[in-house]
């Protein structure tokens, strides 16, 4: 089983080490506040009632760091505690698993004041001193790391989600994508499309439906010989009037009306008045070719002959209206 599942992860295999040297460095001090006891000796005289030294008394005290060991021993009780969680983060699979370590940071900041405490309060033993203080340096950067650890896997969280929303924003339902579908098909009968354009807008409307739609190429047999159709130029007649036709109008398109307005257009069923599709619109400066621009970006180019009537690459003619 691989525990270090994500790059962030190496942060936490971080603070486990520098968490073990914590306890470490904790436990030792604790042992020691709690069991070394220091000696000390004062030597003092003792005066009689006139001021004569009698004789040297010498008394004696046993001083210790208990306060500070208990302190020690609490704080490296509540790390190992915190340990748990965070070895937990390197074994759960879920995008949520960096919540785990909100617990040891809490249960850090208070090793921290125990740890710190513990070595100010030690006034006999140096060593006591020395390692809480060592343990206190490792909580910051255990706090530290753990807190960027938190920071980093909830920015990475929140960016997919974010992705997955707006996955979800543009994904359409099974009934809006046939509507969409048997809208293309109809502008695909009547022309408007070629068979290039219209199996890519049905692509990406079942990619937005959520169906994935595998287009095999064709396949040519070998005993069909290929036939290369020549396709008749679209005839160009020069007129002086031409540059003043203005495409502006309605146009018959068979079970639709293409209705252009400024730079727009809409094409319209006839039967339902139900829009199909909507956009916007250029033509040279000649005035000779129209060119249809939809939302999702797709292009289709119509010429103007010399009736004003509007005529598609598949040489279909839609008549003015």
């Amino acid at each position: 089983m691989k525990i270090v599942q994500t790059k962030y992860d190496k942060i936490v295999v971080a603070i486990i080490a520098l968490s073990l040297f914590a306890i470490l460095f904790g436990l030792i001090a604790g042992i020691i506040g709690l069991t070394e006891t220091y000696t000390e000796s004062y030597t003092y005289p003792v005066y009689n009632y006139f001021g004569d030294v009698l004789r040297y008394e010498t008394r004696t005290y046993i001083r210790d760091d208990y306060e500070s060991g208990a302190l020690a021993i609490s704080g490296t009780v509540l790390m190992f505690v915190s340990l748990i969680p965070s070895a937990l983060t390197l074994f759960i699979k879920s995008n949520k698993k960096h919540f785990i370590m909100i617990p040891p940071i809490i249960l850090c900041l208070a090793c921290f004041f125990l740890f710190l405490f513990a070595a100010m309060f030690a006034f006999n033993g140096e060593s006591v001193v020395a390692l809480s203080s060592l343990s206190t340096a490792l909580s910051i950067i255990i706090l530290v790391l753990s807190c960027t650890y938190l920071g980093l896997c909830e920015s990475k969280r929140a960016k997919a989600v974010k992705i997955e929303k707006e996955k979800l924003e543009n994904h359409i339902s099974l009934e809006q994508g046939a509507k969409e579908l048997k809208n293309l098909k109809e502008l695909f009968d009547i022309g408007v499309f070629s068979e290039q354009e219209y199996t890519l807008q049905k692509n990406k409307i079942f990619g937005a439906m959520g169906v994935e739609r595998n287009t095999p190429k064709p396949v040519q047999s070998a005993t069909q010989s290929t036939v290369a159709i020549p396709q008749t130029p679209t005839e160009t007649i020069e007129q002086p009037s031409m540059k003043q036709i203005i495409p502006d109008g309605n146009y018959d398109v068979g079970a639709m009306i293409l209705s252009l307005s400024g730079r727009t257009f809409t094409f319209t069923k006839k039967d339902t008045n139900a829009t199909c599709s909507t956009g916007t619109f250029t033509y040279d400066n000649d005035g000779n070719v129209l060119t249809l621009f939809t939302a999702d970006g797709t292009k289709m180019q119509l010429s103007i002959d010399q009736n004003g009537n509007l005529v598609t690459a598949r040489g279909t003619t839609y008549r003015k209206i």
